[in-house]
């Protein structure tokens, strides 16, 4: 992933999605520049400064959907 980070600022979009009979964690990387974002529909953009930044917010996000059952515990297979 550090090449993903390296020298410029990161966003990441984390969207609930409904397939099929159980409910999807879409995770997305992507990248802002400056003040131009793209927020999705379904989606939305958080900011994010570092990696550090982007690990703790994919911990949270992966201990809530374990709490709500749509992840094994220990995260994705």
């Amino acid at each position: 992933m550090g090449s993903i980070i390296k020298g410029r600022r990161e966003s990441i979009e984390v969207a609930l999605r409904r397939s099929n009979d159980r409910t999807a964690l879409d995770l997305r990387i992507f990248s802002i520049h400056g003040e131009d974002r793209t927020p999705t529909p379904r989606g939305v953009c958080v900011p994010l400064v570092d990696i550090r930044s982007m690990r703790r917010l994919l911990a949270q996000a992966d201990a809530q959907a374990v709490a709500l059952g749509l992840l094994p515990a220990g995260g994705a297979e």
